[in-house]
């Protein structure tokens, strides 16, 4: 079972990183999603309890980029199958 999950790891880590060589841009997106994340965590450790506000704002923030990575991706996904390319 554990094998399987390993493989399973294996094959997305490259996926990932062929993805990142023939788009660079997602690289970037996929950056800034874990940066917003991150954000989102400190300001909740380092502040407890005044951390609703600053929660609410980031987590919008958070949401924007994944948005637009979602939009973006499928226009190159659109692209690529409208020019008869695979990633």
């Amino acid at each position: 079972m554990r094998e399987k999950k390993d493989r399973q790891e294996k094959a997305k880590r490259e996926r990932i990183i062929e993805v990142y060589e023939k788009i660079p841009a997602i690289k970037g997106i996929d950056e800034e999603i874990f940066q917003a994340g991150l954000n989102i965590s400190k300001s909740i450790i380092g502040n407890p309890d005044n951390y609703k506000k600053r929660y609410r704002k980031r987590k919008r923030n958070h949401r924007k980029i994944k948005n637009g990575k979602g939009i973006f991706t499928y226009r190159v996904e659109y692209s690529l199958r409208l020019y008869g390319s695979k990633i």
